[in-house]
């Protein structure tokens, strides 16, 4: 279960302006988070409208992300690579 206890300088904020803003996460994986698990504040779940005070626990249960298209095989021009980055050539005629 993941965690993020509120600052003092959120006090007073939506849960979901934290998540968002704060933490990064985006909408739909509120979204996938609140269908399968939820969030909970102290223990207790909670909506995304709940306001959070100072020193609250947020806690939540990451997704196991599941490719929902399959990758197949295919020729890729790549230009340039080296550890950190790959430039491939996306007009490669098939």
């Amino acid at each position: 279960m993941e965690q993020y206890q509120v600052p003092a300088d959120l006090e007073g904020r939506r849960l979901s302006t934290i998540l968002t803003s704060t933490l990064g996460m985006s909408r739909r994986l509120l979204r996938r988070i609140i269908r399968e698990d939820g969030f909970y504040v102290n223990g207790e779940p909670v909506r995304l409208s709940a306001i959070v005070r100072r020193g609250d626990l947020i806690s939540w249960r990451r997704p196991n992300e599941s490719p929902s298209i399959a990758p197949e095989p295919m020729p890729l021009d790549i230009c340039y690579e080296d550890e950190d980055v790959v430039v491939v050539n996306k007009w490669l005629a098939f």
